[in-house]
């Protein structure tokens, strides 16, 4: 499962409302994207190597479930590869999806825990015109699927989540990374696009 809180820059939002924009990537394995219709993307590799989309609905600025309004919101999906399904969540809610490019495919989603494989806020250090306008907080990669009560207490920004508050533990080899995002912990990587 992969778990993140976005803020959206109204202001260069606005200015290029028409255009991708990758909010974060791991070369060769996923990557959760904006479209240019204001959907999300959630791009997923095949073990071989086909690509594979999943677009939600009903984002779009100005709708109730627009994640592009200068407030934060969790975003994630998780995998379920015993039978091949893709869930999509927002605010701790899963959210309906279609598959918009490849075909599901049943076996696991190789997410290495190689910091040097992860780019956050772009497609690759050289695309700063696809990059993501906004803030990104709290980017979790966990270990496997997370129930529904995990997904809504991963939700709530305001809190003091961390994996005890989840019912989880690093004994058991929960997350893969947890970046942090300018707390004060050694997770930080960068706060800002």
């Amino acid at each position: 499962a992969v778990s993140l809180f976005i803020r959206t820059d109204l202001d260069h939002y606005r200015a290029n409302e028409n255009k991708k924009k990758h909010i974060i990537t791991q070369t060769d394995t996923f990557a959760i994207v904006k479209s240019k219709k204001e959907e999300l993307i959630f791009q997923i590799t095949s073990p071989s190597g086909a690509i594979v989309e999943y677009t939600t609905t009903g984002l779009k600025m100005g709708t109730v479930n627009s994640v592009w309004d200068d407030l934060w919101h969790q975003i994630g999906f998780q995998w379920n590869g015993d039978v091949g399904l893709l869930t999509a969540y927002i605010d701790g809610v899963a959210v309906p999806t279609e598959l918009t490019k490849g075909a599901p495919f049943v076996g696991p989603l190789n997410i290495r825990e190689t910091n040097s494989e992860f780019v956050i806020a772009s497609s690759d250090a050289e695309s700063a015109n696809k990059s993501f306008a906004g803030q990104i907080d709290e980017v979790v990669i966990f270990s496997s699927t997370l129930s529904a009560e995990k997904w809504s207490k991963l939700s709530e920004i305001d809190s003091d989540i961390n994996l005890n508050t989840l019912g989880m533990s690093d004994q058991n080899n929960d997350t893969k990374v947890w970046w942090r995002m300018g707390d004060s912990s050694e997770d930080t990587l960068a706060s800002d696009a």
